[in-house]
């Protein structure tokens, strides 16, 4: 490798002005100001107050080599940088210390994440950590971290780790993570001016660590806290809730304490909880339920308290978390003009304006007139768990909202059935893509359909999806499908997908209106189920067919051949019966293929086969080549071209 010899580039360098050098470095990011800090102690104290701002520091210690290095990443994420080799060389911890202070050496330089790994857990990484306590008291050096993550030892001492601490930057530090910490060292750190500037505090441990009492008094001007295996009282119990009831807290702040050990009855914190008033408020997800679970009142009136707790053999899990009351909500929403409650409900998206309607029947009477247009509506049922629920998905693809939970808690397919009627109850409301998955395989299922079809016959609804995506089952009742068809909109629907449907359900729905609107038509089927006998006669409509697991005759392939030769199709228009049978011999249908005109095979010798044709169409400009192999019949559409001299002189 070719490179500069360094006195040779620091010799121009060091004849500029101070102030020159000054504005390069500012011009430079922050990943090329931390290398130039490095290469002398002429260039750090020039680019001392230039700010470095960078993603996360890694300062880690390896146990058995007994060395310390830093990782440096950039805000990005995409930019990465080490001195592990250099400090492996040095072997004494120096070169990571004053490659650490020298980063905070700068007053506005800062870290969005610091995490210190494994030092506190060997003599040289406390040799190292006395280290930076020395140096950074006698150079009067901040560390400026917004998130601090410590990786304790439960052997680790109180003193030390308090004196490391208070070299932060109280007026930054906001997160505080530890891992493996025990109840003294917390203790000792409470009492410093960066432990209370901390508005979010995690404490986690392994699984083989005992569990640790943390005095939860100290920890109460915290907004967020995540403890796990803690050792608590109803008293500790008492003083969260009470230090949260009065706070001027928002939606979303949670405390939680998990896998946790209790020094009291369920009795006794039953009574401790008993002393604070109790809101009717709008309860928790089915998720956050336990077996004791209560709604408490906030100071403020536009918010409760949700207090749940489980009890798992010995262990117990504790969240608290606050939101919005429903009923304050909707008191100001009502006393709104209609015409007011449109407008804002106009303005939403078509997510936020479908989880409106579900609000309540006047939500619902009010956003009747609003149209929702959405990408996809995926209506599931669960053969085990027999109930159904939707999911929905906006037009970029990339929000997604569903009912499952609430669907799962009734069990009888009613919500699924409203949710769905719901979406359609204003006429201007319509769906993409609609997929109807496994409700036809089971008796559950089947009642589901009955009932959206009772429901929308007598509400006058229907069904708007360009595209509908239909699970069918061999055993399927005809009459049900087709009942259930002539619910959608012949003038939306374009695009018809069938899985596993039998001939006869095909047969029923092709009478009616909506599949004589369709263009498009796919039928698909898994590899295991038998081949069916459509009747393509009634399918000579379709722009676009692809069936696959057919059975078929000569007849059919020559009404299919005389239709698409008459229509006025565009290229690439195409039929396609996959992984067929046939009910002829190749020569019945190549006597009745012969029927038509045809021009010489367009395909490369390599490719000829005498079971491709080309057929000569109405219009001049296009040609149907029809390609019957043993396993499928192809039918498209293609651009007639001239044929070379070479292809003419093999006919």
């Amino acid at each position: 490798m070719v490179t500069t010899r360094k006195s040779a580039k620091l010799s121009k360098w060091e004849r500029l002005p101070v102030e020159l050098q000054q504005q390069v470095l500012e011009s430079l990011d922050n990943f090329d100001r931390l290398q130039i800090r490095q290469v002398s102690k002429g260039m750090l104290s020039v680019s001392e107050n230039i700010p470095i701002v960078t993603h996360s520091i890694h300062f880690l210690t390896t146990l058995k080599k007994r060395y310390s290095w830093l990782e440096w990443t950039d805000q990005e994420g995409q930019r990465y940088k080490t001195n592990q080799e250099e400090c492996k060389k040095e072997n004494n911890g120096n070169l990571a210390v004053k490659s650490f202070l020298n980063f905070f050496a700068c007053r506005f330089s800062k870290v969005t994440y610091l995490k210190i790994d494994k030092i506190f857990k060997t003599q040289n990484g406390l040799n190292t950590i006395e280290k930076i306590i020395a140096e950074a008291q006698a150079r009067n050096i901040r560390i400026r971290a917004e998130e601090l993550c410590l990786e304790l030892l439960e052997a680790t001492a109180a003193p030390l780790v308090k004196q490391f601490f208070e070299l932060f930057d109280g007026s930054v530090l906001k997160t505080l993570r530890l891992v493996d910490s025990p109840g003294n060292v917390v203790d000792a750190i409470t009492g410093t001016e960066q432990f209370r500037s901390c508005s979010r505090l995690s404490i986690c441990r392994t699984d083989r660590s005992t569990r640790q009492h943390y005095n939860l008094r100290n920890l109460l001007h915290i907004e967020n806290l995540f403890i796990t295996r803690d050792q608590y009282t109803a008293q500790d119990l008492f003083d969260l809730v009470h230090s949260y009831r009065l706070k001027p807290l928002k939606k979303g702040n949670i405390r939680q304490l998990h896998d946790t050990t209790k020094s009291a009855t369920e009795e006794e914190i039953s009574n401790v909880l008993d002393t604070f008033p109790r809101g009717p408020g709008t309860p928790l997800p089915y998720s956050y339920r336990r077996n004791h679970y209560r709604v408490i009142d906030m100071a403020d009136p536009g918010l409760q308290l949700n207090l749940s707790t489980s009890h798992r053999s010995v262990l117990l899990v504790l969240e608290t978390m606050v939101t919005t009351r429903k009923s304050a909500k909707l008191s100001k929403w009502e006393r709104l003009p209609v015409e007011l409650q449109q407008q804002v409900l106009g303005s939403l998206d078509n997510l936020d304006r479908l989880q409106i309607r579900q609000v309540s029947k006047d939500m619902m009477s009010v956003s009747e007139t609003i149209p929702i247009v959405t990408h996809s509506i995926h209506f599931l049922t669960t053969p085990k768990n027999k109930y159904s629920w939707l999911n929905w998905t906006d037009k970029e693809g990339q929000r997604s909202i569903t009912n499952r939970k609430e669907c799962r808690n009734e069990k009888n397919g009613s919500v699924a059935v409203k949710s769905l009627l719901n979406f359609f109850a204003c006429r201007s409301s319509k769906v993409t893509h609609l997929e109807i998955d496994n409700i036809f395989k089971t008796q559950d299922g089947l009642n589901t359909v009955e009932e959206i079809i009772a429901e929308a016959q007598a509400k006058n609804i229907r069904i708007r999806a360009e595209e509908v995506h239909l699970d069918v089952f061999e055993a399927t009742s005809a009459p049900l499908v087709k009942q259930f068809f002539e619910l959608f909109d012949a003038d939306v629907l374009k695009t018809l997908r069938l899985v596993d449907s039998p001939g006869n359900v095909v047969d029923a729905i092709s009478e009616t209106e909506q599949f004589r609107s369709c263009s498009k038509l796919l039928c698909t089927a898994h590899y295991d189920s038998t081949p069916q006998h459509f009747s393509l006669r009634n399918m000579l409509h379709f722009e676009d067919l692809r069936i696959r697991r057919d059975h078929y005759t000569a007849q059919d392939v020559f009404d299919l051949v005389q239709s698409y030769r008459l229509k006025s199709l565009k290229k690439g228009d195409r039929i396609q019966l996959f992984n067929t049978t046939k009910a002829a011999t190749e020569e019945e249908i190549s006597n009745l293929l012969d029927a038509f005109p045809t021009e010489p095979n367009p395909r490369p010798p390599y490719y000829e086969r005498i079971d491709i044709r080309v057929i000569y169409m109405a219009d001049p400009e296009l040609q149907l080549v029809v390609d019957t192999c043993e396993r499928f019949l192809s039918i498209w559409v293609a651009e007639r071209r001239p044929l070379p001299a070479f292809f003419l002189q093999q006919y």
